[in-house]
């Protein structure tokens, strides 16, 4: 199986999530079949990194896109506070980044050691 058919996989499993989240009195087991979309989308991170031949504009498309993400929930947040009574924080690129750091980071103390 394709990364690209994980992602996929993953992103519908996340929009089931993100309905049960947003939309009252649906059912919790929505919220179970979108657990599963974090752990594909690390192992997809992990994959890139890999594969991927440049590594530092790898690291800047996911910083960028937590940057980007980051904005809208802040004008989201801003535009519709008198309509909600709860903070959007759903931001995962700023943790696939810090990921991708981490998994760099033991790659070359792992190649450092051999």
């Amino acid at each position: 199986m394709s990364t690209s058919i994980l992602k996929i996989i993953a992103l519908i499993a996340m929009i089931i999530d993100h309905y049960g989240e947003f939309f009252p009195n649906t059912p919790e087991y929505l919220r179970w079949i979108g657990r599963i979309s974090i752990p594909i989308f690390i192992y997809c991170v992990f994959i890139g990194i890999q594969h991927t031949s440049n590594k530092k504009l790898y690291f800047f498309r996911l910083y960028m896109a937590g940057v980007i993400m980051f904005c809208i929930n802040l004008t989201i947040n801003h535009n519709f506070e008198i309509e909600m009574n709860f903070e959007l924080t759903n931001n995962f690129f700023s943790t696939l980044f810090l990921s991708a750091i981490i998994i760099y980071l033991f790659q070359a103390t792992s190649v450092a050691l051999k």
